[in-house]
């Protein structure tokens, strides 16, 4: 067992406060904690057949898939 493991404390703060949501950016969407961290990014073109021919997001993809990442949360709690 490596020696920091015995140092780490038990994880009871969650570390990506919720409500997660969904912020617009140029090019794309992101997606922030409570805190406004940034947890992920979804990048999209407008353009849907440049986006199609270079086999990127259209901005309506990347809002999409931005909207379902942030109700991940959401989703793990129905399961437990």
């Amino acid at each position: 067992m490596p020696r920091f493991a015995k140092h780490q404390p038990a994880m009871t703060n969650r570390r990506l406060p919720q409500p997660w949501h969904v912020v617009e950016l140029p090019g794309g969407y992101a997606v922030e904690d409570a805190r406004g961290q940034q947890l992920c990014t979804f990048r999209g073109h407008v353009a849907a057949n440049v986006a199609r021919q270079a086999g990127v997001f259209t901005m309506e993809e990347a809002r999409r898939r931005a909207i379902d990442f942030s109700r991940l949360p959401e989703l793990f709690k129905r399961e437990e």
